[in-house]
């Protein structure tokens, strides 16, 4: 699927496969990883990683926090991705990008 959306996306090198496979190769196997897509007449358009990572807040309030192409830890995040959103097609990418916000919120 990545390499579907990859070829009508506007280039970004943090969002290519090979920067997305070595960040994927990195992710410790108790990170759940889970993968949104978005499609037009069965054609995938958008695609984004998301990492869940089991945080306290304030001490004692737990909650699960999602980080796109990031894993949520400080030391194997210093390397991120500038501009990080979803890897989308160039045609529409506004409205992909906004549709797959709004199906996650």
């Amino acid at each position: 699927m990545w390499f579907t959306v990859a070829q009508t996306a506007i280039p970004n090198i943090f969002l290519s496969w090979p920067w997305i496979d070595s960040w994927l190769s990195l992710l410790k196997d108790q990170n759940d990883t889970y993968v949104i897509t978005a499609s037009n007449h069965n054609q995938c358009v958008g695609i984004g990683i998301f990492v869940e990572k089991h945080v306290t807040r304030h001490g004692f309030f737990k909650s699960k926090q999602w980080y796109l192409h990031r894993t949520g830890d400080d030391k194997l995040d210093q390397i991120w991705i500038e501009k990080n959103n979803f890897l989308v097609s160039d045609q529409n990418s506004r409205q992909i990008t906004s549709a797959m916000w709004q199906h996650l919120f």
